[in-house]
């Protein structure tokens, strides 16, 4: 994989990162290096796999959160068409 330093130059923050080729066509991005061809050696797949099921979990943990918020808010609503919503009209 060939990859350069480029600094975004765009936002608030200006920082460096090493990036792809792609990034020389986006708007923000200006190359401050040459490319290097880099070898990234995988990591062993059962730590890659624990790192996605925790990545899930996570995701899962706050899209429950969204849902039980939705729930309430939804009881909220209800309650106000009961019999005491109509009394106030």
């Amino acid at each position: 994989m060939k990859l350069a330093l480029f600094k975004n130059i765009s936002g608030a923050s200006v920082y460096e990162s090493a990036l792809s080729e792609a990034f020389e066509r986006i708007n923000g991005y200006v190359r401050i290096s040459e490319y290097v061809d880099v070898d990234f050696p995988s990591l062993p797949a059962p730590g890659i796999i624990a790192a996605q099921v925790a990545q899930i979990d996570q995701q899962i943990d706050k899209a429950m959160a969204v849902i039980h918020e939705l729930g309430a808010r939804k009881q909220e609503l209800l309650a106000l068409t009961g019999p005491d919503a109509a009394a106030k009209e």
